[in-house]
């Protein structure tokens, strides 16, 4: 990457302000370096003659082939030159654990305080010299790998002194000179250092949604512009991901003066969630996604386009998970779950903005809103938007969470969206403005000591327009605020409107507001208190605002109940489908919009299955994290107890492999012992359940009969992993085949054709 691009759109700045800048993934300069390599068709660094030969090729296993020296690995889905290396590395496989549960960010202070403290010798000489450093104090795979990525995440290439040609190979500078002219890239770099920390990894090639997409592009037609490369690292046998070209981020800069810039890791491309990463990442090789279901590239194409802070926030998208929406009424709501204990620290803002003429044109008015943005209940937040008029529009969502105040943070694209809009809204086609403390009780009115306690949420449904809210005080300083408030229609400008005092008491535990809102109509209700600032003595501050939604009293609207009963079907079929992400994902949308109440038998199925499938997830991740010598412990025993025979006869049965073929021990051995596609661990990892008969679960519990699970241990703990998964899937064919248990008849043999 010869430059720093910052791509923010100028509509951020421009309109609030700020600029978060960061570098521009851009996709051409990793292209570049990949086709220099396939240009010499060789992994070997060209050394001087001078140098003493201890450099190492800079890529391992790449799932493109990087050297004309290397293969294909069928069973682990990447290029090697020595295929022996990979006898002890597991092939790609789903994370048995999130990044939030291995690592922690204090935890590695230490580590990344050093590595932003290399002496100048040290970032003068050899790479492997620097990476010895690198690691010298770090017990485990996540510490070096810490290391590594913190170094070189945190290194601005213009503001770096280059030395004068030539530059010795092998070097800190040489490998920095290259990533700056484009004849390396970051993925390569820490494919090359994580060689010389002896950590495996792999550079993998794919598409990524960078600075160049735009929703809704197909990546087929595009390749070449969102061409990316990344890596995988196997940390404590354990694939995990990495994007260190996306991890260096530079803050305090201004787009014409980069070499100002100051660095600092991002966390998001720092072993993130496979879930997380697929939204911006689609390697060419599937298996690499590290999912327990892949994605085609169309699926990719459409997913909705959520950006680092989205995850940085631990949001979750809990309505839209298309990038693309249409609407025939004008209107969307897009519901996303946020952290409960967090939830109210968090800002949010949207841009919207028309399509003319083939570009983005921003809409911004000064007497209404076309978004508003809410907080249904305690763990969750809702962007409402209403458009003016049939056409295309892009939504970007910005938030922050508002108890960092570290320099250079503010807001940040949450996500972005395209919508295509083929009718207006039946009613209103925008919202009164809002006033500066944002819709309903928030963070401004608990500063203020108080609580909500008649309508803790932003609307505020009224027949006939009388509205009555009331805040308890929870601290003495509460008392004497003097609250005031103004009813702000649509297209009403508020500082037109008249403070208003009438309706408003105070007693010694709460204050209660009585208004009268205009009936048949939507306004905005904005509370003001008396504040002692600091700064400015006495202000009137605005600490509350409702959205007020008065109804004529004979009014009766149905699209509660369409919506309720829309949103039983998805749960059910969510039910019916059997899959973890889809059913809680159902299960958060519906304790979101508080309709548990409607569906309370639905709910409590899913809430049981889903902890089922969650112990079923754990099984399969404790049979995944058996290293292979504890799967050769198995094969080599020659003569093994019947208990152990019987369970591995019954693991077969469930992957496929009939009584007939496993009565001989010798058979096992040999269907252990495959590898490829056949490998044991490879199939138990793509075993669907759903696919399963009762009879054969069954079977498999014949098989085992009363052997003890205990007795095993002793002898093997691999086979007594195998026996608690066997169990724990039969167990819950049991569950679900209840009323068919008594009339179904244990097989342990394929059926007869005749």
């Amino acid at each position: 990457m010869a430059s720093y691009r910052f791509h923010q759109p100028a509509s951020i700045k421009n309109l609030y302000g700020f600029w978060p800048t960061f570098i521009s993934h851009d996709s051409l300069d990793i292209w570049n370096a990949r086709k220099n390599i396939e240009s010499k068709a060789t992994c070997e660094l060209h050394m001087s003659k001078n140098e003493e030969k201890d450099t190492l090729n800079p890529i391992q296993y790449a799932t493109y082939k990087f050297s004309r020296k290397c293969d294909i690995s069928e069973t682990h889905h990447m290029y090697v030159i020595d295929k022996s290396s990979l006898e002890s590395l597991p092939p790609p496989h789903v994370p048995h654990t999130k990044k939030s549960e291995i690592f922690d960010l204090l935890m590695y202070k230490h580590i990344d305080e050093r590595a932003l403290k290399v002496s100048s010798d040290l970032q003068k000489g050899s790479m492997a010299n620097l990476v010895t450093y690198l690691v010298e104090p770090c017990t485990d795979d996540l510490g070096r790998i810490r290391s590594i990525y913190t170094w070189l995440t945190s290194q601005n290439l213009n503001q770096i002194k280059m030395p004068l040609p030539p530059i010795r190979e092998g070097s800190v500078p040489y490998y920095l000179s290259r990533l700056k002219n484009k004849k390396g890239n970051y993925a390569q770099l820490l494919s090359l250092m994580c060689r010389h920390a002896k950590l495996s990894c792999v550079v993998i090639h794919g598409y990524m949604k960078g600075s160049t997409y735009t929703i809704g592009q197909s990546v087929k037609d595009n390749k070449d512009s969102l061409y990316g490369e990344w890596n995988a690292v196997l940390v404590d046998n354990v694939w995990r991901l990495v994007n260190a070209y996306w991890g260096a981020c530079a803050v305090d800069g201004d787009g014409n003066q980069h070499e100002s810039a100051r660095f600092f890791v991002d966390e998001s491309f720092f072993l993130p969630d496979p879930e997380q990463l697929i939204y911006s990442h689609f390697p060419e090789e599937s298996k690499w996604q590290l999912l327990e279901t892949s994605l085609s590239m169309k699926q990719f194409e459409k997913k909705a386009y959520l950006k680092e802070r989205f995850f940085e926030l631990e949001m979750r998208a809990l309505s839209h998970q298309k990038g693309e929406i249409v609407t025939d009424n004008g209107e969307i709501e897009i519901l996303f779950g946020l952290p409960q204990e967090k939830a109210h620290e968090f800002e949010f803002m949207c841009l919207l903005f028309s399509q003319v003429d083939g570009k983005w044109k921003h809409i911004k008015e000064k007497t209404s809103q076309h978004d508003f943005v809410y907080y249904p209940n305690d763990s969750s937040v809702a962007v409402r938007c209403r458009f003016p008029k049939i056409g295309v529009y892009k939504l970007e969502i910005v938030g922050k969470d508002s108890r960092r105040k570290d320099k250079g943070y503010d807001f940040d694209w949450v996500a972005i969206y395209k919508i295509k809009v083929n009718g207006k809204p039946d009613g209103n086609i925008s919202f009164p403005k809002c006033c500066a403390a944002g819709w309903g009780p928030g963070k401004t009115l608990e500063e203020s000591c108080l609580d909500a306690t008649t309508d803790p949420n932003a609307i505020i449904f009224s027949e006939g327009g009388y509205v009555e809210v009331s805040f308890e005080k929870l601290k003495r300083t509460a008392a004497g605020l003097n609250l005031s408030y103004k009813i702000v229609g649509l297209n009403k400008a508020l500082d037109d409107i008249p403070m208003e005092e009438e309706g408003v008491r105070e007693d010694e535990e709460e204050y209660t507001i009585e208004v009268n809102a205009p009936p048949g109509e939507e306004s905005a209700l904005c509370i003001f208190a008396l504040i002692d600032d600091p700064s400015y003595g006495t202000i009137t501050k605005n600490i509350c605002n409702y959205l007020v939604i008065s109804s004529e009293v004979e009014e009766v609207d149905d699209s509660l109940f369409r919506d309720i009963e829309e949103t039983r079907k998805q749960l059910q079929e969510a039910i019916d489908e059997k899959k973890l992400e889809p059913l809680e994902s159902s299960v958060d949308l519906v304790e979101t919009k508080k309709y548990e109440r409607y569906m309370p038998q639905e709910m409590r199925m899913a809430r049981d299955l889903i902890a089922r499938l969650r112990k079923i997830q754990q099984l399969l991740h404790a049979v995944m994290a058996l290293e292979q010598p504890t799967i050769a412990e198995i094969r080599s025993f020659s003569n093994p107890l019947p208990e152990i025979h019987n369970v591995m006869k019954a693991t077969l049965l469930l992957l496929g492999n009939y009584e007939d073929e496993t009565k001989q021990w010798k058979n096992i051995q040999a269907i252990i012992g495959r590898t490829g596609k056949e490998s044991l661990k490879r199939r138990i990892n793509e075993f669907d359940i759903n696919q399963m008969d009762l009879d054969i679960a069954l079977g498999a519990k014949k098989m085992i009969g009363k052997t003890d699970l205990a007795d095993i241990r002793v002898t093997s703990l691999g086979a007594a992993t195998f026996y608690v998964w066997v169990m724990g899937l039969v167990e819950e064919m049991e569950i679900r085949y209840i009323d068919k248990l008594k009339t179904t008849v244990p097989r342990t043999r394929k059926k007869s054709t005749s």
